[in-house]
């Protein structure tokens, strides 16, 4: 891919060698690229991990009360062990099935 002039530039003098990450259209790759890079400037690494965290791992206690509700219901289910079978029908009307 054609990198401009000028932002390779600045690119150059922030440190981050832009040629790496003009091979993606994905802003989050984009980002990746930008803190995984070691020659590129530290504060700038600090700031695209800062961008890209919230999209790699969520908030503790984040998803709501459903998803807290589901959690509870399935740690409840699991001490107990597998829910015995539900009754088969064995006569209907007086005759058997």
């Amino acid at each position: 891919a054609k990198v401009d002039a000028n932002l390779a530039s600045v690119a150059a003098a922030a440190g981050f060698d832009i040629s790496k990450a003009v091979a993606t259209r994905d802003a989050l790759e984009f980002l990746i690229a930008v803190f995984n890079d070691p020659m590129t400037e530290p504060k700038l690494r600090v700031d695209s991990a800062k961008a890209v965290v919230p999209y790699q791992h969520a908030k503790k206690g984040e998803g709501g009360k459903k998803d807290a509700q589901q959690e509870a219901a399935k740690r409840a289910a699991s001490k107990f062990g597998a829910p015995p079978p539900a009754p088969r029908l064995a006569a209907s009307g007086g005759k058997k099935l």
